[in-house]
């Protein structure tokens, strides 16, 4: 049954490895909102309470979100890749579709092999990122997002996103950007990112993909998410200055400087010992060197 006046999130996954980060990745939404209404459509035959409704999927296809986006039960749908961190609450997303027909916020990669050009589409037209999608269900976006399925497979394409925008570039649809904070991917970023900003509200971490799996009814945690942990201190930071969630002062954060100064430390030192092994080295050495150059 559908739920045409709703509001709700949805996540889709195939394969044992997928399905594993969805349910990781809905009980990390669940901490920020536990009354979200949030669907999951998988190959798998799953119960888990941590969704209100699990559909299967047609068929085991890589790409699910398309037929996840085609079958959504609701009016406003907010879709999330698995491998994301709902930071806060994120509910204006679905105000957004009052106005608009579809959200997605810019991808970093813009190179050749993503922008490709077939003389109606400029560079300038960019590249919008498919992991966290908003989208207004009615008879045209579900065209769109159908027609994008097609596509999709009839060109055997390992990337969606190309097809994505080339798609969007030609409908009449009403587009948002959305700005960087709800799909944050470039980590690196966060060295120079400012209180005034406002926090990162969507952490698409693909570091996910590559740890241990974890447990699946466990949430993601931000030191699995991170590669170097002054990222993850910063990130704190920020949302404990956010307007919106935070109880901290908005004032002056640490300079990158700063920020890596364990790090700093931990170099200086390793660089010390390596200094200290090496004139060790050398005084073990240069018996040998005399007896080679005869002095």
């Amino acid at each position: 049954m559908s739920d045409p006046s709703g509001n709700g999130f949805i996540f889709a996954a195939t394969g044992e490895k997928y399905v594993n980060l969805a349910r990781r990745a809905v009980r990390s939404l669940r901490q920020v909102m536990p009354d979200a209404q949030v669907d999951l459509f998988t190959d798998a035959d799953l119960k888990d309470p941590a969704f209100d409704r699990i559909h299967k999927l047609s068929d085991s296809y890589f790409r699910p979100k398309m037929e996840a986006l085609r079958r959504t039960r609701f009016a406003r749908t907010v879709y999330l890749d698995c491998d994301i961190i709902v930071l806060m609450d994120v509910s204006e997303l679905f105000h957004l579709l009052d106005r608009f027909d579809v959200a997605s916020s810019y991808a970093f990669s813009r190179d050749g092999q993503r922008l490709v050009q077939d003389g109606t589409m400029p560079r300038s037209y960019g590249l919008l990122n498919a992991g966290v999608i908003a989208i207004r269900k009615t008879e045209t976006t579900t065209g769109f997002v159908s027609d994008w399925d097609r596509l999709v497979r009839e060109r055997d394409a390992d990337m969606d996103q190309p097809t994505y925008r080339e798609l969007l570039w030609k409908s009449d649809l009403s587009v948002f950007v959305l700005p960087p904070e709800y799909n944050l991917i470039a980590t690196w970023t966060l060295d120079s990112w400012k209180p005034k900003q406002g926090a990162p509200r969507i952490l698409h971490s693909q570091r996910l993909h590559r740890i241990a799996p974890g447990d699946a009814e466990t949430p993601f945690t931000l030191d699995e998410a991170f590669r170097f942990e002054r990222h993850r201190k910063h990130l704190e930071l920020l949302l404990d200055c956010d307007s919106g969630v935070g109880t901290r002062e908005v004032g002056r954060l640490p300079t990158p400087a700063e920020a890596m100064a364990d790090e700093i430390q931990e170099l200086k030192a390793k660089l010390r010992k390596a200094q200290w092994m090496s004139r060790g080295l050398r005084k073990l050495t240069s018996p040998l060197r005399g007896l080679f150059t005869g002095r």
